[in-house]
């Protein structure tokens, strides 16, 4: 955890920022819809920093 927010980081160091399960789908329209509408690979490249948890 790190200002409030907490991080999932992997067996190479690499730190993401964790979102819970109820704010994946909004957090994927999100950026779908502002910023890259036809260019999913950009999009998923940009959110490549976000750990996304599974529904349990």
């Amino acid at each position: 955890m790190k200002d409030q927010l907490l991080y999932h980081v992997d067996f190479e160091g690499t730190r993401r920022l964790y979102l819970p399960f109820n704010y994946v789908k909004p957090i994927l329209e999100l950026v779908y819809d502002k910023r890259h509408h036809f260019r999913v690979n950009k999009m998923m490249a940009d959110l490549s920093n976000l750990y996304f948890a599974y529904k349990q």
